[in-house]
């Protein structure tokens, strides 16, 4: 049965007004696999846009991480879209009373520079670095329409705009920021001043700057390309984290610097 995308963003995106939790989308709805899910999450994303949402600023990139993966039963990586109007600066108060379950994720994240379209060879970690202009640290606020996320499947969590609920900016390196050796600094992640957990940068398909060529091959594949000014957030170091309204969280990133976030209540 071929699923009508507009019909599952319609469900998805009135399932967010609502703050609405399912077990998982109604049949009728459910995209089967993942050409139908990013169908729908197209269409979803029109109608956040016209709702008021804001325009498309970048992507989230998800399932980089290990444990991630197994916690989905991914076998690789999707892409979700970043919206202006969920997009905060470090030490924002953020409310996300509608967001499901919420979770948490420090990740590394990139400005993009000049646009990357299709080309002879795949991009690389190499190949991609002239494209941006700057690294930043950065939390994902993950929440979803399902009580269960490792139930959902694949195709219904790209479908939800692969559970992007919100995207805290730290401040940008500019100058000299591929110098910097982040796969050797350690990123902790604090809530309410305890260390929750810790990570690095190799748990992210075993450097960030993969994960931005990943992304690059795989929009050229769908007929797009990131674009000058897109942000890219390429996935947790750390394992999630679930948080709850009210907590104060911080992502330290060692000399790349920290983010935070207060959750409102």
């Amino acid at each position: 049965m071929t699923v009508s995308a507009e019909q599952t963003a319609d469900f998805i995106y009135q399932a967010r007004l609502a703050g609405t939790v399912v077990d998982a989308l109604p049949e009728s709805v459910q995209p089967v696999d993942i050409v139908e899910a990013y169908a729908a999450q197209a269409a979803l994303v029109e109608l956040l846009v016209a709702g008021g949402a804001g325009s498309a600023v970048g992507y989230k990139v998800g399932c980089t991480n290990e444990t991630a993966m197994d916690l989905l039963g991914a076998d690789g990586p999707f892409f979700g879209q970043l919206l202006a109007g969920s997009v905060y600066a470090s030490g924002a108060t953020v409310s996300l009373d509608k967001a499901g379950s919420l979770a948490v994720e420090p990740e590394y994240a990139y400005v993009v520079g000049a646009a990357m379209g299709p080309r002879a060879e795949p991009y690389d970690a190499e190949s991609v670095v002239p494209y941006l202009s700057a690294l930043l640290p950065s939390i994902e606020l993950v929440g979803g329409r399902f009580s269960d996320i490792t139930a959902a499947g694949i195709p219904s969590i790209v479908a939800d705009n692969a559970l992007n609920a919100g995207w805290v900016a730290g401040s940008q390196k500019t100058e000299d920021w591929h110098q910097l050796e982040i796969a050797d600094i350690e990123v902790g992640l604090y809530v309410d001043d305890t260390q929750l957990a810790t990570g690095s940068a190799t748990n992210v398909l075993g450097h960030p700057l993969n994960v931005v060529a990943w992304l690059a091959n795989e929009l050229n594949a769908r007929g797009s390309q990131l674009g000058r000014g897109d942000y890219v957030t390429t996935g947790t170091c750390t394992a999630v984290e679930r948080v709850n309204p009210g907590s104060t969280v911080r992502c330290d990133f060692g000399p790349l610097g920290s983010v935070s976030v207060q959750l409102g209540v």
